[in-house]
């Protein structure tokens, strides 16, 4: 129990710090996994002792909950504790024998034998009832407000040269940085701000005295500590012309940006970037990968030099969404960045649902539905599936069909256009492979078989999901349990306890290919006799239910699946405080 509390501390303080200040974290805790019918093992209390595990967890993570929200003086936690009560009588049964037919948790070698981690995890019914739960804890409507031009929320990063010829530019920033974070903090929800300084590496054409990047303050809401490290700002020599604008920009991009909020890059300089660039052998092609990456972030080129010398990074701020503005004066310099801001604030919200994950051959429905704009409606969608620039799929509709037939890892990109013709871009993370999971062949442990977990019970370096003898089928203890289970059933026939429950018909099927003889333990459809089965081939126990509701929701049985996506927005973020993913299966029968 303490690794768990030490666990949930950590995760907790890693949500908080990729959140905005207002956003909250709802916590769902765990309903028990055993039936309250004082089912016994021998001596043992089975059913009792996994109920009061199941309550003890759930204490403990209360107690974390609250200690952290005391540490923040506020409410930024909210733990729902109702899940006990409210899957009361819908949980498994603790004896391997007997089902409970009304359950919405998978039970012991439900709905897969060969995959643990399905087990004991929630059904259909089970998913639908933590929504329902979180529902009646969290009233989602009531968070919804509507969407307005003032209540978008922005990070900011400021990228400047300080080299000497940078004097009087940064004396220009230094003078208006508390009206230029108030501006900008004027016309959105919430603002953060950080600093990155650049000179050149100590080598290659640099001085020995010079720096490639350095962080002067990462994101901060405070004007104060911003103001303080604008005017902290040392310049330094420089060297020769050219300078690593790259590094810079790359020192920016990899700060902890916020999930679901607009991102800008205001460079500011007077030199062209070397590329590639000594050292990092960072290119403009690589800086604009990073870029999008980041979601993308945007990156505004302000050229102070007059002579329009940091032209050559022209096309690294357009393709990033961003663009490239001269400032001859000082005086411009201030004008620039408010524009740059102004520019960002107005450009719709485009966003992608979730992350891909895919096999050569298969259909995915790509969806763009969380976006969305302040200034009218969504008119255009593109899609590109490659990430090679050009846009493949063009619709008017948040979803369309995919169908992948070659290997690909990396980005997905979005652009929406609005009705007032301004566009936007979002990326997520696309993996297409011959099996359909993210594993490169070499590494993984089943390289024809989707197995994202890697689960390998016996660690003979063959995942479970392929593994003709996996182990955990076989273990002496196992078969111990079964002989016991038999004896007492045979001795308890007389009493006919729990007559509403009907035992498991397991047989085998869906034969896995695969040589080695394996016992695997099989048991009459009356529940009476528990023998193991010499099999020449292996075979794969499945369970078959003996009602129809939890047999229409194991997940083996359905005829296909989808998903979608409920977001919630919460100002002009698409919330990233909560995306609930639901899975919803088409059925073979219906439910009755």
């Amino acid at each position: 129990m303490g690794d768990l509390e030490l666990n949930l501390k950590g995760i907790l303080s890693s949500l908080n710090s990729r959140l905005r200040p207002d956003a909250k974290i709802v916590l769902l805790g765990y309903p028990l996994l055993a039936l309250d019918n004082g089912e016994k093992l021998s001596d043992f209390s089975v059913a009792s002792e996994v109920r009061k595990l199941g309550l003890e967890g759930n204490l403990r993570q209360k107690k974390v909950v609250e200690e952290y929200n005391k540490s923040l003086g506020k409410e930024k936690v909210i733990f729902i504790d109702s899940l006990p009560k409210w899957f009361s009588g819908h949980e498994p049964d603790a004896s391997i024998f007997k089902k409970n037919h009304d359950r919405w948790i998978h039970e012991f070698l439900e709905p897969n034998a060969f995959n643990m981690s399905s087990w004991y995890h929630p059904n259909f019914f089970g998913h639908s009832n933590y929504m329902s739960a979180l529902r009646e804890k969290v009233p989602l409507p009531n968070l919804v407000k509507p969407i307005t031009k003032t209540n978008g929320d922005i990070d900011v990063v400021f990228v400047i040269d300080t080299t000497g010829s940078m004097d009087s530019s940064i004396s220009a920033v230094k003078n208006n940085i508390r009206n230029i974070v108030e501006s900008i903090s004027s016309k959105t929800k919430s603002a953060r701000f950080a600093l990155v300084t650049y000179q050149d590496h100590p080598c290659c054409g640099g001085s020995s005295d010079d720096y490639p990047s350095k962080i002067e303050t990462d994101f901060t809401s405070n004007v104060e500590a911003l103001n303080k490290a604008v005017n902290f700002i040392q310049l330094g020599n420089g060297g020769d012309w050219k300078e690593s604008v790259y590094s810079g920009i790359k020192t920016g991009l990899n700060l902890q940006w916020r999930a679901g909020v607009k991102k800008i890059m205001i460079v500011i300089g007077d030199a062209p970037a070397k590329d590639p660039e000594p050292v990092t052998e960072l290119t403009e092609q690589s800086i604009v990968d990073a870029a999008y990456a980041v979601d993308p972030a945007q990156i505004y080129i302000i050229d102070t030099s007059r002579t329009v010398a940091m032209a050559p990074v022209m096309s690294l701020a357009e393709r990033t969404g961003g663009a490239y503005l001269q400032a001859d004066d000082n005086d411009k310099i201030v004008d620039q960045i408010n524009t740059s801001v102004e520019n960002v604030t107005n450009k719709p919200n485009a966003w992608i649902n979730r992350q891909y994950v895919a096999k050569i051959g298969d259909t995915l429905e790509l969806d763009g539905a969380g976006s969305y704009s302040a200034n009218g409606k969504i008119v255009k969608y593109e899609w590109d599936v490659d990430q090679d620039g050009v846009y493949d799929v063009t619709t008017d509709k948040p979803f369309v069909n995919y169908t992948f037939t070659k290997e690909f890892s990396g980005l997905l990109t979005l652009r929406v256009t609005d009705s007032s013709g301004l566009t936007n871009v979002a990326t997520t993370t696309l993996t297409v492979s011959d099996d359909g999971d993210e594993h490169e062949r070499e590494f993984d442990n089943c390289p024809d078989v989707a197995n994202p977990d890697q689960a390998d019970y016996d660690k003979d370096g063959i995942g479970d999901a392929c593994d003709s003898d996996p182990g955990y089928l076989e273990e002496y203890g196992y078969y111990q349990m079964l002989e016991y289970e038999k004896n007492q059933a045979k001795k308890d026939d007389s009493k006919k306890e729990n007559t509403n429950r009907k035992p498991a018909d397991v047989a085998s099927s869906n034969k896995v290919n695969g040589g080695n003889n394996k016992k695997i333990a099989t048991m009459d459809s009356d529940g009476k006799d528990v023998k193991l089965q010499e099999n020449g081939g292996v075979n794969e126990v499945e369970l078959r239910e003996a009602q129809k509701k939890p047999e229409d929701n194991n997940e083996d049985n359905k005829g296909g699946s989808s998903w979608f996506g409920i977001t919630v927005a919460v100002g002009m973020v698409a919330i990233s405080v909560v995306t609930i993913a639901i899975k919803v299966y088409r059925q073979k029968t219906r439910l009755s």
